[in-house]
């Protein structure tokens, strides 16, 4: 009897190995301009195994009216006649939604070159960016010109470029030469060396650190010391070149 039930299992594992495995699902970047506004920047929007692209988008927060016709009249309210365009100037929606990178829905009929789809792309990955790279002012005005190109024509790459070297100009900054925060910490009757150090930078950039000390570029913080409860002590610091030292209780 083992011996059947053992043989039953063997050939139940050989048909499973034969069954294909469906692809996972995933997500491409997704915008809507017109010439006068931008109804949605670029955004992750998800897919599910096997959806379509038109299925994915209909499946987003956002509404599309006209979708389900082929073509799309107003998108989230804002009416416009427009195009859309994805990977290789594609327009159908009935394209499995994990052959796409990205997407665009414009007012203006421009065509759609590689450029433009590797612009759009890229957007979407520095929205996503959780550095504080997003409240650099030169990185916000990079950003701004990209989208414009999106919206009115333009040089793509250099916009991109520009782009790329602003977040670029950003990480050089955050990976500049650090000062030590040195955090003098009593508990009660006692001295605490550690604890949970949160510092928050002028660019929304959060540091973490366990202990004392932490180390941080030049600037002005907002710090949150912690025991790992609820008992917690937050203030401002302004941290100079040499460093600085930090009574909190």
């Amino acid at each position: 009897m083992k011996r059947r039930v053992f043989s039953l299992l063997v050939v139940l594992a050989m048909v499973l190995a034969m069954v294909p495995v469906q692809a996972a699902g995933g997500s491409f970047t997704l915008a809507v301009v017109t010439q006068d506004q931008v109804v949605v920047e670029p955004e992750a929007v998800a897919y599910t195994a096997g959806q379509t692209l038109g299925q994915a988008l209909l499946a987003s927060n956002h509404t599309f009216t006209g979708l389900e016709q082929g073509f799309v009249q107003a998108v989230d309210g804002v009416a416009a006649s427009y195009y859309l365009y994805y990977d290789d100037g594609g327009f159908s929606l009935d394209v499995p939604a994990s052959s796409v990178t990205g997407v665009l829905l414009t007012s203006r009929d421009g065509g759609w070159n590689p450029p433009q789809q590797e612009l759009l792309v890229y957007l979407g990955q520095y929205r996503q960016m959780d550095s504080g790279v997003q409240n650099y002012p030169a990185a916000q005005g990079a950003y701004a010109a990209a989208l414009t190109v999106l919206q009115q024509g333009g040089d793509a790459g250099e916009a991109q470029a520009n782009l790329q070297a602003a977040v670029a100009e950003f990480q050089a900054l955050m990976d500049g030469e650090k000062a030590t925060v040195t955090f003098r910490i009593t508990q009660g009757e006692g001295q605490v060396n550690q604890a949970r150090l949160i510092l928050t930078g002028p660019y929304g950039d959060v540091h973490t650190a366990q202990g004392s000390t932490i180390d941080v570029i030049p600037g002005s913080y907002r710090f949150v010391v912690s025991d790992g409860g609820d008992n917690r002590t937050q203030g401002q610091v302004e941290v100079p070149a040499g460093g600085t030292e930090v009574s909190v209780t």
